[in-house]
């Protein structure tokens, strides 16, 4: 059985080398194969010197691919069909800013084994990415990061994110992959897992496969968190629209929108009492809502991370 790790990357040198090093450190899991899939979506090679200088001394086999064609979804097919080439049973994953913890992919194949002596195929496996912030911050900051779940290990889940999950090569065998319209909308990964679904192919939540995603002041500041609440709510609507697009729904969302920006919009003043806190938390509402509303205005994706880059 054949584990490949894979982590897509775009000009985060340092980050992807943190996350190299975090996989140096996994538990050692003895009844499977692991290699290790770069995927470079920078046409000037920026992470090829990072992997040739960790691959001297490390434990698993690195492989180094490059996609030229910029966008989230070209670069995680391209690190699917990689896979598949070299041969996975399953694909993990994560991002290039995000540290998996040392029990991480042994947790995963665990729960996985679980299932497969329950299931008569293989289930797709995720669980928990929480926010690891670089220094402190105040709090109306850190109140719009994930530092927690409430999920339970074995929960069966509708979405999965390729932030933290394990897939069955058998999958991509079935012709699914990342649509290439949201290539820089984001949300792709719930789309895909969608589709997967339609296959038979069960999403089961384990919360001890954590990850820790990586938070710095790229995205720790207030106008990167209320471009994604904005960003939210317009992906939840673009692609239930997708779904079931009916005038009854529209008007259902078109009128909570409008209520909770004008209700919020009055909460606004009031909400300085209570300082940062709580006047962000009511500005966010009015942003994710409003993100809601231009989904139904707009046909096409929203391009939110087209000029991305790390760091």
């Amino acid at each position: 059985m054949k584990i490949i790790i894979t982590v897509c990357t775009y000009l985060r040198p340092k980050m992807l080398e943190r996350a190299l090093n975090h996989i140096r450190e996994l538990k050692a899991v003895d009844d499977a194969i692991i290699e290790v899939l770069i995927v470079d979506n920078d046409k000037n090679l920026s992470a090829k010197n990072v992997v040739e200088t960790v691959s001297k001394d490390f434990p698993y086999l690195l492989h180094y691919k490059t996609e030229e064609e910029r966008g989230l979804s070209p670069v995680r097919n391209k690190a699917l069909k990689s896979a598949l080439e070299l041969g996975a049973d399953y694909i993990a994953c994560f991002d290039d800013d995000d540290s998996p913890d040392k029990d991480w992919l042994f947790a995963l194949w665990n729960f996985e084994k679980e299932m497969l002596s329950q299931k008569e195929k293989p289930v797709i496996v995720t669980g928990p990415a929480f926010s690891k912030f670089d220094k402190n911050y105040p709090k109306y900051i850190t109140m719009n990061f994930r530092t927690k779940t409430t999920k339970k290990t074995g929960q069966l889940r509708h979405t999965a994110a390729t932030g933290n999950v394990l897939i069955p090569a058998e999958v991509i065998k079935n012709g699914v992959f990342f649509d290439e319209q949201y290539k820089f909308m984001g949300g792709e990964d719930g789309e895909f897992f969608q589709k997967a679904q339609t296959y038979g192919f069960e999403i089961y939540w384990c919360n001890e496969a954590v990850v820790y995603e990586n938070i710095t002041e790229e995205k720790a500041n207030i106008k990167r968190i209320l471009h994604r609440y904005f960003y939210n709510g317009f992906s939840n609507v673009f692609f239930e629209l997708k779904k079931m697009d009916s005038p009854l729904y529209r008007i259902k969302i078109s009128s909570k929108a409008i209520f909770n920006i004008l209700i919020c919009a009055l909460l606004l003043p009031v909400s300085l009492i209570l300082g940062r806190v709580g006047f962000l938390g009511v500005l966010s509402s009015i942003l994710k809502s409003a993100g809601k509303f231009y989904a139904l205005l707009r046909k096409t994706p929203l391009n939110f991370y087209q000029n991305t880059i790390g760091n």
